[in-house]
């Protein structure tokens, strides 16, 4: 705010004068660019909180627990997860899978136990595009090519628009799109309720029917496509490859990988090899290989979350433990400091962890695949890929990743918060420039009124030496006065003035 001074002089030298007041104005800074320095102030103090974050404050003690803790996940992964293998996976779910029909089975009143005959069970929920098998590539293909026997989201999304529209949807031998009219339609609901019923009810067990495989080869016949499969198979129908070769190639990739010749295993001769009961070694990509591929994944994410929880653990102890030294009470801890997530610090020893963990499981798999496969380096080579923990790998990838965005992230904070900088170093510049101003004019204006006061008292110098040379006069006159004359016309003035003199 602005400050005045003012003087005032005595009112009849006012009038004399015909002046009022003069007036210092001391002027202030601006009130705004002040709150705009404040503003500024507050943003760079956040950014350099954000840029503490974003920086790496890892010592020897975080370094060495990392790297402890990677080499301990690693020998748990070696001698505990061992290789990734689709055969036992396969195993796993289909034991998994066939529990569940037979709990499908029971819940719509089959009381046995029996796998073969919980499917013929429920083979009474018939699907209306069983009727057009043929145009879908018959039993061993249309499971894979009709949309309404995918198990997932997309196979009842088809469901209930062959409910509604009266025809089944897929694609054919090439990977194109194609409907179909329905022949027989037993299973078409007359209505909006039981079209749903149909549509829904009917399909969830009509699914579950066919995912352990047909009642004559239960447990090993043709399965139903599981959710990955068949989000891929949808997208490729719709022509991603503008080459006629190129889609007819992929969808040929797609039934070889759905009836498991794809990832069969071979003989030295490229032939898919056989089990000594004469079946074929493959390795079917349905809903039991998807669910056995998951279960591998999930037995090789066990050390890795061992690793996780080990670094995290450490870091929060170990954090609490600085803090409370530092601050003595806990109701003063920073728990902000202590939380093992989103900083640098953390990801930088998730990046050591990772980094030991992964390089004792690659140097492991690649010395087991050279002593037990001493044939050709194609051998060695895939059963190297099989012992790799392929869970490890992405965590290590994702860790480097986060690292990465997190100093892209700080470099472009430092960039903001230097320019942040340069706006408050201008506006400080420019306070100083307002405040140098202010003190010249101030200073200028303070030389006037000086000046203007100096006139004044000249002026009043001026009227005070008239009025006592007026004085002087009126007293000459008094004393010409005849005092027998003033006593005569005012009887007793004289005695009174004598009074108040003395």
């Amino acid at each position: 705010m602005d400050e005045k001074i003012k003087i005032e002089f005595n009112p009849s030298i006012n009038k004399l004068l015909e002046c009022e007041k003069i007036e210092f104005e001391l002027v202030d800074l601006n009130d705004e660019l002040d709150l705009e320095i404040l503003s500024l102030q507050d943003d760079i103090s956040n950014l350099d909180v954000f840029i503490d974050k974003m920086t790496d404050h890892s010592d020897k003690l975080d370094v060495s627990i990392s790297i402890f803790s990677g080499l301990l996940t690693g020998i748990i992964d070696m001698f505990f997860v061992g290789e990734f293998s689709l055969k036992e996976g396969y195993e796993w779910s289909s034991n998994k899978v066939n529990d569940f029909v037979k709990k499908v089975a029971r819940i719509t009143g089959y009381k046995g136990n029996d796998l073969e005959k919980a499917i013929r069970h429920l083979e009474k929920y018939g699907s209306p595009s069983d009727s057009v098998t043929s145009s879908f590539g018959g039993g061993r293909q249309h499971h894979l090519r009709d949309f309404a026997h995918h198990a997932s989201p997309i196979g009842l999304i088809f469901s209930l628009l062959t409910q509604f529209t009266g025809k089944a949807y897929g694609t054919n031998e090439f990977g194109a799109f194609i409907n179909v009219d329905i022949e027989k339609t037993a299973f078409i609901g007359h209505d909006f309720s039981t079209k749903i019923i149909f549509g829904l009810i009917y399909w969830i067990f009509h699914i579950a029917s066919d995912m352990a495989g047909s009642n004559s080869n239960a447990g090993t016949g043709t399965g139903v496509t599981g959710p990955i499969l068949s989000l891929v198979k949808t997208l490729s129908s719709i022509r991603i490859f503008k080459d006629k070769n190129a889609a007819s190639e992929f969808s040929s990739n797609l039934s070889k990988l759905f009836n498991g010749t794809l990832l069969a295993e071979r003989d030295e001769k490229g032939k898919i090899a056989k089990d000594s009961y004469g079946k074929p070694l493959v390795n079917k990509m349905d809903l039991r290989g998807e669910l056995g591929v998951f279960h591998q994944i999930t037995k090789q994410a066990i050390p890795i979350l061992i690793n996780e929880s080990l670094v995290r653990g450490f870091f929060f102890i170990n954090r609490f433990i600085e803090e409370i030294k530092v601050k003595k009470k806990l109701k003063y801890v920073d728990w902000e400091k202590t939380y093992p997530f989103e900083n640098r610090t953390i990801e930088r020893m998730l990046t050591i962890s990772n980094s030991v963990f992964t390089m004792i499981d690659l140097s492991s798999a690649f010395l087991s695949s050279i002593i037990h496969y001493k044939g050709s380096l194609i051998e060695i080579g895939k059963e190297f890929i099989l012992k790799i923990n392929f869970v490890g790998v992405g965590r290590l990838a994702i860790s480097i990743g986060n690292e990465t965005i997190m100093n892209m992230r700080k470099n472009k904070i430092i960039k903001e918060r230097m320019e942040l900088n340069n706006e408050l170093l201008y506006l400080m510049k420019t306070k100083i420039i307002i405040g140098e101003k202010n003190i010249w004019v101030a200073a200028e204006e303070t030389e006037k009124s000086i000046a203007k006061l100096l006139t004044i008292i000249e002026k009043t110098k001026i009227i005070i030496d008239n009025d006592i040379s007026e004085i002087y006069l009126d007293i000459d006159e008094i004393e010409d006065i005849n005092l027998s004359k003033i006593e005569e016309n005012n009887f007793g003035l004289i005695n009174e003035l004598l009074d108040i003199l003395e």
